[in-house]
């Protein structure tokens, strides 16, 4: 069985989208991660720049809301 994980947040600009970059660079995690904002916001340029620093991508990640 795939374990699923949604992390969500306000806007899906900061804090989702890292906290779904970090589980899904976990090595041995093994679950499919997303992340999705109550609204959909715009990317933050601050994601990128922090998650550099410990060696984690973001990927294709575009932000996106619940409804999407």
């Amino acid at each position: 069985m795939v374990k699923k994980v949604l992390f969500v947040c306000n806007l899906n600009s900061v804090r989702s989208p890292m906290a779904a970059a970090i589980l899904a660079n976990e090595p041995g995690a093994g679950v499919l991660v997303d992340s999705a904002g109550v609204y959909e916001g715009g990317a933050d340029p601050f994601i990128a720049a922090v998650l550099d620093e410990i060696g984690v991508s973001l990927g294709d990640y575009e932000p996106k809301a619940l409804s999407d």
